[in-house]
């Protein structure tokens, strides 16, 4: 209950007549939490406040269009943009991108996409504001709710052959629409755009699609596909070149599924890597056998 405690604190402040001592980021920080809740009444208060004792920033505005976008108080939105226009100019050097993703953002929510599209590819290059691709994917996660994925495919299309390029965040929520769809050739097609990305904070699509991989696997397709695995495994091993303990893992999941030996170039980066590691206690009595096969391959080859 920090943010009920924090309002007690605030309302002291009021009643003391100590709030002028507030700079506007304090106020700011209560409005972008009380605008994640909803919370019009007491938003209001607060920013009823900045405005005796304060100056508004581009930040006020965000969170206030954020707020009424949130539940779905469109008008409400607007009207707070609106004041943002006429006082850009007053409130110092920002961001107007962060002003104007809010009100893509508060359009979405309240389900009007031609008036989030307008903003993005009308009004915020005539007003030279700064496009990011935090919009677009805003427009394309909106798609994906709606299960419409042929025009969240087609956005993407639009910001290959433009500005800005898509990134992760554009690719993910298409690719988890697909997974969740069970369609593996359209999610496998997503998915080849994703890795193309900086996927460091994609782990649940990319989860997704191992999960979807794992569902179309048929019973009799791990024999099928052994020849994709093992190619798989030669690939992390060599990733892995230098880590004795990653390149045994590997070897260890690899050796059930290969009766006549490891594939060579994984015996290879195995016995180098414990050669050249001189890190052999994870190294237990079954993990001989690997190694002693894996020196036979070697000679065999």
């Amino acid at each position: 209950e920090n943010l009920q405690k924090a309002l007690v604190i605030f309302d002291a402040a009021v009643s003391e007549s100590l709030v002028q001592f507030f700079d506007a980021e304090l106020y700011n920080q209560i409005l972008r939490v009380l605008s994640h809740y909803g919370n019009t009444e007491q938003s209001l208060h607060v920013y009823k406040q900045l405005e005796l004792h304060s100056m508004p920033t581009s930040a006020t505005f965000a969170a206030l269009i954020n707020l009424f976008g949130r539940v779905g108080d469109l008008s409400s939105a607007l009207v707070y943009f609106d004041k943002y226009t006429q006082l850009k100019d007053s409130v110092g050097p920002h961001d107007a991108s962060y002003v104007y993703n809010a009100l893509v953002d508060a359009h979405l929510k309240c389900h009007h996409l031609e008036g989030a599209l307008k903003i993005v590819q009308e009004d915020m290059l005539s007003g030279d504001v700064k496009v990011t691709t935090i919009p677009y994917n805003s427009i394309i996660r909106y798609y994906c709710i709606k299960n419409q994925l042929d025009q969240a495919k087609e956005l993407i299309e639009s910001m290959k052959a433009s500005y800005p390029q898509p990134d992760a965040s554009s690719y993910g929520p298409v690719l988890s629409s697909y997974c969740q769809l069970g369609l593996y050739k359209e999610a496998t097609e997503m998915y080849q755009a994703l890795i193309q990305t900086d996927i460091s904070k994609s782990y649940g699509n990319l989860a997704n699609y191992a999960l979807l991989c794992l569902k179309d696997m048929k019973a009799r397709s791990l024999s099928k596909g052994i020849a994709q695995i093992k190619n798989a495994s030669i690939q992390v091993a060599v990733a892995a070149k230098g880590c004795f303990e990653q390149t045994l893992q590997v070897a260890r999941m690899m050796t059930p599924h290969c009766p006549h030996g490891l594939p060579v170039q994984l015996a290879k980066t195995l016995i180098e890597d414990y050669e050249f590691d001189a890190n052999h206690d994870i190294v237990n009595q079954s993990d001989y056998a690997i190694l002693f096969d894996a020196s036979i391959t070697i000679a065999s080859d």
